[in-house]
């Protein structure tokens, strides 16, 4: 790699800043400024989440959504039974992360301690990461005690914009995927200046594979760095020295296309040999080309999921004006502006947003190192007069303002995790309790499946395959806001045949899970309410069903019992025709039988 770099037509603008080694390198101090101002904001503002988040909680470790508790769930028994899924004995393509879960097991076989804090230690590690990564690639921000503007400047990117705490405290992969995604390209973008390399040739190739490892979607990031070095290595022209499809122009792009390829096909075949599908389940569910026409893999599907995040449009757009303004003059920027807007295209059209903000948070962080490379070129952190300083807190304060849900979602992360605590954590509780060792039915894989040891059925599919293939490839209720292909959800039938088959008596669910398709011999029992409308999960009301009449007794019973134990915020309602509907179906089944 270190023959590709900018042509001497198409020279890099010279913005050194004040101590710089004469080549736009930032200088040691501001890249040391950056990351201490970005780390120490990064890590006071989540420890006070923690801490607000934790007494939500009545003081456990619960993060805002459940989903974490799934890959610690096959953590566990990877470590414990060296099965990969969420029931020891059985394997199931549970987790959308391999890489991931992989070192949530080597944290909890070598680090003591309560293993729900290995999620968030390691998102803070990740986060570190991320914070250095743009640190060292930025020389527009030079944040101290007398430049307190771009001090606050340096906390709402870090904080708000790339939205940090808040992937934190979700628990998931997506900040060790920024990290690890954000370093490669960084690497290659080197490369393609013709900087000195910073560690060996293999490195940015490697952080390209296990990023794809982190999160399947780093493959749209791939092509996009692929397109940017094919467009932009030396004699990148049509009358460049490399011809347009000669092997000296298409060998790098090839490679990084291979980084990327490779991981994703030894784990295809992988799962495919284990009886699974191509992907992980949750991917395959979610993914937008199993969706309906309205959301499928469509243009119209990739403006609407496009839309969705003004932040993500607006550091696109920007980025895809600049290319066009600058023609073929190509500059420093070009490279990461090229691969964004590629990377972008491809996830819009195949893949999902939202959710938390952290589908689309990797295309932000991409974003971001692409319009700092942009501005580094134009306003350079030389003098540092006040209007230069302004002018950059400004441009922080558009991103802030294009930022959507991510300050709320930032600051209100106790009130999610309140949530989840209140309902899914004590489903979890409930189900641990009166239903060890027995088997279960539910929707919410996480902390159920963390908690609860025997057999579960997951009737939203994305932990068991034989319910996934019932709906037909796809998750059944709708996602994020997405409804899924709903011609194939599963019948009534289905649902009977499965639980007499897996012996299943209770059913935990959000009513919109099943879409409506509910067994007659199913008995709803008692549901909870917490009577407010949440975001981290489909709604205030969580039902348990009872799937044989002998099951209606106790599981009302147990309702009872615990509603003494669950938070104030959580009403117990009782289906005062509960035990009517059992004895009727109790006086059929025995006239059948007779």
């Amino acid at each position: 790699m270190a023959g590709l770099g900018v042509t001497a037509a198409t020279p890099e603008v010279d913005a050194t800043p004040v101590g710089g080694d004469g080549d736009g390198i930032p200088p040691p101090d501001l890249a040391r400024s950056f990351f201490a101002w970005g780390a120490a904001s990064y890590l006071v503002i989540t420890l006070v989440i923690v801490a607000f988040s934790v007494a939500r909680a009545g003081g456990e470790l619960v993060y805002v959504i459940d989903d974490p508790a799934i890959h610690l769930s096959v953590a566990e028994n990877l470590v414990h039974h060296g099965t990969w899924g969420v029931a020891p004995g059985h394997f199931e393509s549970a987790s959308s992360s391999p890489l991931w879960t992989l070192l949530l097991s080597a944290w909890i076989a070598v680090v003591p301690g309560p293993d729900e804090i290995a999620p968030l230690a390691l998102n803070v590690i990740a986060g570190l990461a991320v914070i250095a990564v743009v640190a060292a690639g930025q020389r527009i921000l030079w944040p101290g005690l007398r430049r307190p503007v771009e001090a606050m400047a340096v906390a709402a990117l870090v904080n708000v914009v790339l939205f940090l705490p808040g992937l934190a405290m979700t628990g998931m992969e997506h900040s060790l995927h920024i990290a690890l995604a954000l370093a490669g390209l960084a690497l290659l973008h080197r490369a393609v200046l013709g900087r000195p390399r910073l560690g060996p040739g293999w490195l940015p190739y490697a952080l390209v594979g296990l990023a794809t490892l982190t999160r399947f979607e780093t493959a749209f990031l791939a092509a996009g760095i692929a397109v940017a070095l094919y467009l932009l290595q030396p004699g990148a022209g049509p009358a460049g020295r490399a011809g347009w499809v000669s092997w000296s122009r298409v060998r790098w792009p090839l490679l990084v296309v291979a980084s990327a390829a490779l991981p994703l096909a030894g784990f295809a075949l992988f799962n495919r040999a284990m009886g699974q599908g191509w992907l992980p389940n949750s991917v395959s569910a979610k993914s937008a080309v199993t969706r309906t026409a309205s959301t499928a893999a469509t243009f119209e599907g990739a403006l609407n999921r496009f839309s969705t995040d003004p932040l993500v449009a607006g550091l696109t757009a920007v980025m895809a004006v600049a290319l066009i303004v600058a023609a073929r003059r190509a500059a420093s920027w070009s490279f990461p502006a090229v691969v964004l807007v590629v990377t972008v295209a491809l996830h819009m059209l195949l893949a999902r947003v939202g959710w938390y903000e952290r589908y689309q948070a990797y295309l932000i962080a991409v974003g971001v190192y692409a319009l700092v490379c942009l501005i580094g070129e134009q306003l350079p952190a030389t003098s540092l007069p006040p209007a230069r300083s302004l002018a950059v807190a400004g441009l922080v304060a558009v991103m802030l303002t294009l930022s959507g849900n991510k300050p709320a979602a930032t600051f209100r992360a106790a009130e999610a995790v309140g949530e989840t605590y209140d309902q899914r954590y004590q489903a979890a509780l409930f189900l641990s309790r009166y239903y060890q060792g027995e088997p279960i039915a539910t929707g919410e894989l996480g902390y159920i499946s963390l908690f609860h040891d025997g057999p579960i059925t997951d009737v939203f599919g994305l932990g068991d395959y034989e319910v996934l293939q019932a709906w037909g490839g796809s998750a059944g209720p709708p996602v994020d806001g997405e409804r899924s292909a709903a011609d194939g959800r599963p019948p009534a039938e289905f649902w009977e045949d499965l639980a007499e088959r897996r012996g299943f008596a209770v059913v935990a669910v959000y009513p919109l899970t099943l879409l409506g398709v509910v067994p007659e011999s199913w008995i709803p029992v008692g549901r909870w309410d917490l009577g407010r409308l949440i975001s981290t999960a489909p709604g205030p009301e969580f039902e348990f069903y009872a799937t044989t009449p002998e099951a209606v007794g106790p599981l009302r019973d147990h309702l009872i019992e615990f509603s003494d134990e669950l938070p104030d915020r959580v009403e117990t309602e009782l289906n005062e025709l509960a035990g009517l509907r059992a004895d009727e179906l109790a006086q059929a089944g025995s006239a059948g039988d007779g």
